[in-house]
């Protein structure tokens, strides 16, 4: 400190997201108790940071689904409802495949679903935003003109989603992932 040298800052609360995020991608329970030891913090100060299990695994839940729909959305060349659809479709289909995400309805369903589909958990409440903001620049480009309001549509993307990847889960059978684009496809088309 003397010859100006100074302490590195310490763990900050993205730094809890961060390692929520990598114990969610390598099929490990994001555990509080483990990711305060791992930054060096009290229990207390990671709750204040970042609230409950539920809030910081649905943070990380929504990032990983806005990251992979933008992602598609930046593939996609079509516009207006095909490239509503085409995302939606993409999305779904990832999610469906994807090992973090079946591990964590396998192992701990009721918990699942409680982050990904309630308010307990910011999950659906993020992905309805990033639909809405997607769905009035398709509106505000004039390549999209639905029938029902913005919200309401973003809404229901999100509900028919969950009702895919959650589907075995709910009904106790796997969803067909070749049915999900004809899904969107009937509603987009129709709103």
């Amino acid at each position: 400190m003397l010859d100006g040298a100074q302490d590195p800052p310490g763990p900050e609360p993205l730094d809890a997201f961060r390692a929520a995020r990598r114990a969610f991608l390598r099929s490990q329970r994001v555990d509080m108790t483990s990711i305060a030891e791992e930054l060096g913090v009290s229990r207390v100060t990671l709750y204040r940071w970042v609230g409950n299990r539920a809030a910081l695994l649905g943070e990380v839940m929504a990032r990983l689904a806005i990251d992979t729909a933008s992602a598609e959305r930046q593939r996609t060349t079509g516009t207006g409802a095909d490239a509503l659809v085409s995302v939606a479709t993409h999305l779904v289909q990832a999610l469906m495949a994807f090992p973090p995400m079946q591990h964590l309805l396998r192992t701990e369903p009721d918990f699942a679903l409680r982050v990904l589909t309630t308010a307990e958990g910011p999950t659906a409440a993020r992905i309805t935003e990033y639909w809405t903001r997607e769905i009035d620049a398709e509106i505000s480009a004039g390549r999209f003109a639905p029938a029902l309001p913005t919200a309401d549509l973003a809404y229901l993307i999100v509900r028919l989603s969950e009702s895919f990847v959650y589907k075995e889960v709910i009904a106790g059978e796997p969803a067909d992932p070749a049915h999900v684009e004809r899904v969107f496809r009937m509603v987009l088309r129709a709103s």
